[in-house]
């Protein structure tokens, strides 16, 4: 054992000074501590407890005046919790016991924050250089006075506070990010779950419990590994452009195309990656892999499909980090009986008992009217419905249409009106003159007459939000031909909506499924309240692993990828 003299720096002076006005502790003397060969730092006086303990108050601040916490010349990142946790502790320490000896909790905690990487997390976020260093110095036995202790307690709990923040929350804020993105609110006292997990000794373990808890995003968890693990200079080069490639065809970029396939594990390990012919299996291959990227899935590769065998393991694995820090905004957990929608997915999921038991696919918005990510409560839907177009359809779509041809409307049944309740009228769209009415102050709304034409189909299904979303039907059903459909204004419209709303009425006996093609086809707009509300999450992935283990991607449709990683990348993660 080698002994050390703490001595004491000036700042430790004025901090003791200042701890007998708060505590009235008369303190005497220079302290002496032992470090261990392990690391730890053992206090050879009966005092030492009290002198930490209000030295770290007036560190801390009382009264909390301070504007935050300072540790080698740079704030704490979590300085608000930080001083509520020791206000809750009443400025016990809580890595460095009453002793002085450093407790077990912190090395469990420093080998937690190394294994965020697991997590798509940056340990280097959360000071462990700083952290390493100090406790380096304590392993070697260099003095360290008391101040020097005290930074390195702020530094644990800053760092747990602020990696707990990170699991539960996520970087960065999706509503500043998007706008259009309502993160649910994760509603957790950290400082009240650090204090019981440091009461029962598993700070480290109760960090564990903040990550989100759905299967997939555990499966990315070991996805991101594996293509970490890639060693890049093992990767076949890129497919040069040109002309799109397909079945029969010969080319001396198959060779190229054949070895990016194999690589990504579409073509068989016994393919003959020289061979210059487009053949069978390539075909297959290609099929397989637009298959798991969500393409059109024809064999052909052309421009879109190039793009997606191009992308290197690199971009892969931040594609899978930006999709998990999105699971974190989800609900920590959802419900058993729930509708989701991927919006990059185009693709709709009812779930009972935790269990799939409808999927379709559907038609979200445009990239300039985007579908929003949110949760809501589905409680009614609406047979045969009237269409009354939203303010931002009807001044960039119908006012226009309108200035070139006032009697355009009436073939797709849609009324122009004036006034609303009891005071609403029709008003004869030849008796206005629409030039002179400007998207600004336009004192019109529109309605669609429910019939075959309207564009909301025959029902409608109704989960009030702030956006004014909801499901529906189409009839436009030629575009469920399409591998990508991004083709609303921000509604979804469902590929089987008869089958959707015969299953969500199946607990009202009245409602069988001839009553609901009846109501769907009366033409007379019909509300129906739900026999028990629906939980639905729409979200936004583009990054999963699917039940049989295959890595799926798709296009970032919306460009929220590429402005994660720059929020990220911005805000020096």
């Amino acid at each position: 054992m080698v002994t050390i003299t703490a001595v004491m720096s000036n700042r430790s002076r004025q901090t003791m000074l200042k701890a007998q006005r708060y505590a009235g502790v008369l303190l005497r003397g220079m302290f002496l501590f032992s470090f261990m060969a392990t690391g730890s730092a053992v206090a050879q006086d009966v005092g030492t407890t009290e002198i930490f303990r209000d030295a770290l108050r007036d560190r801390v601040g009382l009264p909390l005046n301070q504007d935050t916490l300072i540790v080698d010349n740079r704030p704490l990142q979590s300085h608000e919790d930080v001083t509520r946790l020791y206000l809750l502790r009443s400025f016990l320490p809580a890595w460095i016991d009453g002793n002085g000896k450093l407790g077990s909790a912190a090395s469990a905690l420093v080998e937690r924050i190394r294994a965020v990487t697991e997590d798509g997390l940056d340990p280097s976020r959360y000071r462990t250089d700083e952290i390493d260093a100090r406790l380096t110095r304590l392993a070697e036995g260099d003095a360290a006075t008391l101040d020097e202790l005290i930074d390195l307690e702020l530094l644990l709990s800053d760092a747990w506070l602020t990696l707990a923040d990170h699991l539960l929350r996520g970087r960065v804020d999706p509503e500043h990010l998007y706008g259009q993105w309502l993160a649910s609110p994760q509603e957790r006292d950290l400082v009240a779950l650090l204090e019981t997990a440091l009461s029962g000794g598993e700070p480290g373990a109760a960090l564990d419990e903040l990550t989100p808890a759905y299967t997939t995003y555990g499966r990315l968890r070991a996805a991101l590994a594996q293509l970490r693990a890639i060693d890049p200079a093992s990767e076949p080069p890129r497919v040069a452009s040109g002309t799109a490639l397909r079945l029969g065809e010969e080319d001396e970029r198959v060779p190229v195309l054949r070895k990016r396939l194999r690589f990504l594990g579409d073509l068989p390990e016994s393919a003959n990656l020289d061979d210059t012919r487009f053949d069978g299996q390539v075909d297959a291959a290609l099929l397989s892999f637009q298959a798991r990227h969500g393409l059109e899935a024809d064999g052909i590769f052309g421009r879109g499909t190039r793009a997606a065998v191009n992308t290197s393991m690199a971009e892969r694995a931040a594609q899978v980090e930006a999709n998990m820090e999105r699971f974190r905004w989800l609900p920590q957990a959802v419900e058993s009986r729930h509708l989701r929608v991927n919006i990059a997915d185009f693709r709709l999921e009812l779930v009972e008992d935790d269990v799939p038991v409808m999927t379709m696919d559907v038609i979200v918005g445009k990239p300039y009217r985007q579908t929003p990510v949110f949760s809501g409560s589905m409680s009614y839907l609406v047979f045969s419905p009237a269409w009354h177009l939203p303010p931002t359809i009807s001044r960039k779509d119908i006012l226009p249409r309108l200035k070139r041809d006032p009697q355009s409307l009436a073939e797709d049944g849609i009324r122009v009106l004036s006034g609303w309740g009891e005071d609403e009228r029709e008003v004869d769209p030849a008796s206005v003159d629409w030039k002179k009415i400007s998207a600004r102050n336009l004192p019109y709304h529109f309605r669609q007459d429910p019939g075959p034409q309207n564009a909301l189909g025959r029902v409608k299904f109704m989960f009030p939000n702030r956006f004014s979303v909801y499901l529906h039907d189409t009839p436009q059903r030629e575009l469920f031909d399409r591998a990508q459909r991004d083709f609303s204004s921000g509604c979804i419209r469902v590929e089987r909506p008869q089958d959707l709303a015969i299953h969500l009425l199946l607990e009202d006996p009245a409602w069988t499924p001839e009553a609901v093609a009846v109501a769907m086809n009366s033409g007379t707009e019909q509300t129906v309240s739900l026999p028990r509300p629906l939980p639905v999450h729409i979200y936004y992935l583009t990054a999963w692993v699917d039940d049989e283990g295959g890595l799926q991607f798709r296009e970032d449709l919306y460009g929220r990828d590429a402005g994660l990683l720059e929020a990220l990348r911005k805000a020096g993660f």
